[in-house]
C-alpha cells in the first residue's frame, strides 16, 4: 500500500509547487503594475492612472496587453497543469502496475519454491516408504529363509543322518550348497544364528566338521558372546562381525577373512590364525595366549594390551598395528615386520625378534629383557627406558635408534650391531661406550 501512496503524493507535490510558482509569479507581477501606476510616465503606455487629455490614446496599453494576455495566458497553464498532472499520474501507475508485476512474480517465486520443497518432501517421504517397504520385505524374506533352512537341515540331520554321512558324501554336499545359499541372503543377526545352530549341531567343529565353510559368507555376523569352542571356520570369510567376548579357544581360522572383525575381549587362545586377515581388526585385550598368528595380516589392528604370550606370529605383517602394553612374552616375532608399530610398555621379555622389522617403531619403556634381537632392524626406533637386560643385539641396526649407552650395556650380545649416528659395526660383546646416547 506504501508504493502506490509515494507515486500519488509525489504528483500532489508537483502540483502545489507549481501552484505556489503560479501564485508568486502572480504577485511579483501585480506589485510590478502598482508601482509603475505610481509613476508620472506610467499613463503613457501603462493604461493606469490619470492621463492628461490630448486626444490621443496608445493603440495598445500595457494592460491591454495583460487583458490580452491572461485570456490566453491562464488556460494555457491550466493546460500544463493538466498535462502534467497527467503525466505524474500515468507514471505514478506505470509504476504502481510495475511494483504490482514485480510483487506478483516474488509471490509466484515463493509459491514456485514452495511447490517444488513439497514435492521434494513428499518424494523424500514416498522414497523412504518404498524403501520401508522393500526393507520389509527383506526381512520377511530373510526370515523365510532362515526358517526353511532349519527346517531342511532338520530333515538332513534326522532322515538322512547327516552328522555320521562320510566325508564327500552327497548328503553333506547338499549341506553345504544349502548352508552357503543361505548365508549369502540372511543379514548379520541372522548369520549369526545359523552358525550358532551349526555349531550346536556338531557340524563344524574342527575334528568332526561335516558342513565345510570355506569361502562361506558370514562377513558382519552378530556372534557378541558366542561360544565357539574348537569351531572351524577355515578360509570363510567374517570380516566386519563383532566376535567381541566370544570364544575361539582352539578355532580353526587358517586363511579367515577377519578384516576390521570386533574380536575384542574374545578368547582366541590356541587357535589357528595363521595366513588370517585381520587387517584393522579390534584384539583390545584380546586373550591371544600359544596361538598360531604365523604369516597373518595385523596392519593397523589394534592389539592393546593384548595377552600374546608365546603366540607365533613369525612372518607376521603387523605394520602400523597398536600393540601399547600387551603380553608378548616368549612371543615368536622373529622375521615379522613391525615397521611403524606402537609397543610402548609392551612386555617382549624372552621374545623372538630375530630378523624383525622395526623400523621406526615405539618400544619406549617396553621389557625386552633375554629378547633375541639378533639382525632385527632398529633404525630409527624408539627405546628410551626400555629393559635391554640380558638382551641379544649381535648384528641389530641401531641407526637413529633412541637408546643410551648404559642400555647397551645391559644387552648379552651387541656383537656387530650397527650403532645410533655411526657406520661402523661394533665386535665387542661388552661394549659400553660413555658417549653413544
Amino acid at each position: 500500500m506504501s508504493s502506490n501512496v509515494k507515486p500519488q503524493w509525489r504528483a500532489v507535490r508537483t502540483l502545489v509547487w507549481v501552484f505556489v510558482g503560479s501564485l508568486c509569479f502572480g504577485v511579483i507581477v501585480v506589485v510590478a503594475l502598482f508601482y509603475l501606476s505610481q509613476q508620472p510616465y506610467g499613463c503613457d503606455w501603462t493604461g493606469f492612472g490619470a492621463c492628461p487629455v490630448t486626444g490621443l490614446r496608445p493603440a495598445k496599453t500595457l494592460w491591454d496587453w495583460l487583458g490580452l494576455l491572461g485570456v490566453y495566458a491562464i488556460p494555457l497553464v491550466l493546460a500544463v497543469i493538466g498535462m502534467t498532472y497527467h503525466q505524474r499520474e500515468k507514471a505514478a501507475e506505470a509504476e504502481r502496475v510495475a511494483v504490482g508485476q514485480l510483487r506478483a512474480e516474488e509471490q509466484a517465486e515463493v509459491r514456485r519454491k514452495q511447490a517444488e520443497q513439497q514435492n521434494a518432501a513428499e518424494r523424500q517421504r514416498a522414497a523412504q516408504h518404498v524403501a520401508l517397504e522393500h526393507e520389509i520385505a527383506a526381512d520377511n524374506q530373510r526370515d523365510a529363509t532362515l526358517r526353511e533352512y532349519l527346517d531342511r537341515m532338520a530333515e538332513l540331520l534326522l532322515d538322512k543322518g547327516l552328522r555320521r554321512s562320510a566325508a564327500g558324501s552327497d548328503v553333506r554336499a547338499v549341506a553345504r550348497a544349502r548352508t552357503l545359499t543361505a548365508l549369502h541372503i540372511l543379514d548379520g543377526v541372522r548369520k549369526g544364528r545359523l552358525l550358532r545352530f551349526l555349531y550346536e549341531a556338531e557340524l563344524v567343529a574342527k575334528k568332526t566338521s561335516v558342513v565345510a565353510l570355506g569361502r562361506a559368507d558370514l562377513a558382519g555376523a552378530q556372534l557378541a558372546g558366542a561360544s565357539l569352542k574348537d569351531v572351524s571356520l577355515n578360509e570363510a570369510d567374517v570380516s566386519g562381525a563383532d566376535l567381541s567376548q566370544a570364544n575361539l579357544a582352539g578355532a580353526d581360522l587358517p586363511g579367515t577373512n577377519l578384516k576390521e572383525a570386533n574380536l575384542s575381549w574374545a578368547n582366541l587362545s590356541w587357535a589357528n590364525l595363521s595366513l588370517a586377515n585381520l587387517f584393522r581388526a579390534n584384539l583390545f585385550r584380546a586373550n591371544v595366549p600359544w596361538a598360531n598368528l604365523s604369516g597373518a595380516n595385523l596392519a593397523s589392528a589394534s592389539l592393546e594390551a593384548a595377552n600374546l604370550a608365546g603366540t607365533n606370529l613369525a612372518q607376521a605383517n603387523m605394520t602400523g598395528a597398536n600393540l601399547g602394553g600387551a603380553n608378548l612374552a616368549q612371543a615368536n616375532l622373529g622375521g615379522a615386520n613391525l615397521g611403524g608399530a606402537n609397543l610402548a610398555g609392551a612386555i617382549l621379555a624372552g621374545a623372538i625378534l630375530a630378523g624383525t622389522d622395526l623400523v621406526g617403531a615405539d618400544l619406549s619403556q617396553a621389557n625386552l629383557e633375554q629378547a633375541n634381537l639378533a639382525q632385527a632392524n632398529l633404525a630409527h626406533a624408539n627405546l628410551s627406558q626400555a629393559n635391554l637386560t640380558g638382551a641379544i643385539l649381535a648384528g641389530t641396526n641401531l641407526q637413529g635408534t633412541i637408546i643410551t649407552a648404559a642400555q647397551l650395556a645391559t644387552c648379552k650380545s651387541v656383537t656387530d650391531a650397527r650403532l645410533p649416528g655411526s657406520q661402523a659395526r661394533l665386535h665387542s660383546p661388552a661394549y659400553a661406550p660413555t658417549s653413544a646416547s
